[in-house]
Formats: C-alpha cells, structure tokens, sequence
C-alpha cells in the first residue's frame, strides 16, 4: 500500500534453481541443496532433501528430493505417521471398509455358489455376470461407481464387485468338485443333511475357501485403497496417499504404500492362523 515500505525476510535458503506455488499460501524451492516448501504466512519451512555431495552444485535437486527419497527417509516418515493427528482414524476406517466388503463378498458369493451347485440354473445365469465383473477395468468400476456412491460407501461397494467374483468361481468349483460317489453314498443310506455339510463338503471345500480368502483379502484392500484414492474418501489411508501425492511427499506417499502393504501381511496371516486353527481342530 501506498506510503508502507516493503518488508521483506531472509530464510537463509540459498542456491535457489526455481521457485513454484504449490498451495495458497505454501510455495516450493528447489535449490541444490534440497527442496524447501515455505509457508508465507507463518515464514515456516521444511527441507526434504540434503546432500553434501551435491553441496554448492546446479544438479536438479528438484528430482532428486521429491522422487527419489533415501530409504532411512521413507523408515523415518513410516514411523512417523504413527504420531499423526489423524493416523488411527485414517487406518480404522479403511480396515473397516476392506473388512465389510471382503465379509459381505464373502457372505454373497457363498450363498450363491451353493445354489449355483445345487440349482445348475442359477449358476448359469450368475455365470455370465461373474464374467463380466472379472473381465472389467478395475479403474472402470471405481469410476461408475464414483457417479452413484459419496466417497465413504463407494471403496465398500468397488472392493465388493471386485471380490466377488474370484470368490464365488472359487468356492463354486470347490463344492462341485467333491467326490459324487460320496453325495450320493450319503443319500443313499439317508446321512442327514447336517452331517453332510459339516461332515462330508467341508473338509472338502474348506482348503480352497481359505486358501483363496487369504489371496483375496488382500486384493480387496488393495482395491478400497485405490478407490479412497480416487473418491478423496474422507479419514482413510487413500486420502493420506493423496495429500502426499498432491504436496510432492513422496517419502510420505512410500510410507503410507509401506503400511498398507503390513496391512495386507497382516490380514493374509490372520486368514492363516484361522486355517491352521481348523486344521488343528479337525
């Protein structure tokens, strides 16, 4: 304004190759000596990249420091999210959504695979569909649903429609894959249908039910991620990936990948340990 001298700071950045506005009020510095993000309105800044080697040289430390972080890096930021405001929040939710949609694919695709073995017509007609939703962009799906479904309903619905059918093709070719002679040695001397199922399909059909759970389990995390990703669900580890990937934190961006892949071990071994815990009970 007219009669205030301009006021300027010093932040001790030196080296400066450009300068980029990345937010309101935040804007980037790559030096060569690491990249700077600089807040206008508070004069705070962070530096996300340092390296003696490139010390007072022109290299692009713009590459360097935003897509190439060092792995103790990328430890240091994993280890860090757990301190976050809104870590919990964020890995609950997304637990939560992975776990309702892996349970109610689950739940779907094994009440129809029996009918389907059953009734030779419904498998028929849900053959087709099965087909469909396995032969379909998985981008294409998220994408559909997106124009239906707000950001907290469609990573549930989008993991359901990918889940289900590798589910029910599995569990279908289990259950008719058990020995005919024995169904029909069980009608013949009138076993009742209790025993049947408990006694005859399965310790048949279980092996493969778990053993394609625990594959699919983690696909279906993989998939609700993708699509927190793409719905900017609010409070889930799709969005925190996405603030990371918009500020340029890639080390932030490898450290919530790190996690969602302990994730994704954790929910194969805990399909696991129930496998090897019917195994021991039979």
């Amino acid at each position: 304004q007219a009669g205030k001298a301009e006021q300027f700071a010093s932040y001790g950045i030196t080296l400066i190759n450009s300068i980029t506005t990345v937010g309101k009020d935040t804007i980037a510095l790559a030096t060569a000596n690491g990249l700077y993000l600089l807040n206008k309105q508070t004069g705070n800044f962070k530096q996300y990249f340092t390296s003696p080697s490139n010390a007072d040289t022109r290299s692009n430390s713009f590459i360097y420091s935003m897509y190439f972080p060092t792995p103790d890096k990328v430890v240091v930021e994993f280890f860090g999210l757990f301190s976050g405001k809104s870590f919990w929040t964020s890995v609950g939710w997304t637990v939560l959504r992975t776990v309702a949609s892996f349970l109610l694919s689950f739940v779907i695709a094994f009440i129809m695979a029996a009918l389907g073995g059953l009734f030779k017509p419904i498998h028929r007609v849900m053959s087709p569909i099965v087909s469909i939703f396995r032969s379909a962009p998985t981008l294409a799906i998220i994408l559909i649903i997106m124009l239906w479904l707000d950001g907290q309903r469609a990573p549930i619905i989008i993991g359901f429609l990918i889940a289900f059918p590798i589910l029910y093709q599995a569990i279908y070719t289990a259950i008719t894959g058990v020995d005919k002679e024995l169904v029909e040695m069980a009608k013949l001397y009138k076993v009742k249908p209790f025993d049947v199922v408990f006694g005859l399909y399965s310790p048949e059909i279980a092996p493969a039910v778990f053993d394609v759970s625990r594959s699919t389990i983690s696909l279906t995390l993989k998939v609700v991620i993708a699509a927190e990703v793409m719905t900017y669900a609010k409070g889930s580890i799709g969005l925190e990936m996405q603030k990371a990937n918009l500020s340029f934190d890639v080390a932030v961006l490898l450290g919530w990948t790190v996690l969602a892949i302990v994730l994704s071990f954790i929910f194969e071994g805990i399909v696991f340990g129930i496998k090897k815990l019917w195994e021991a009970k039979r």
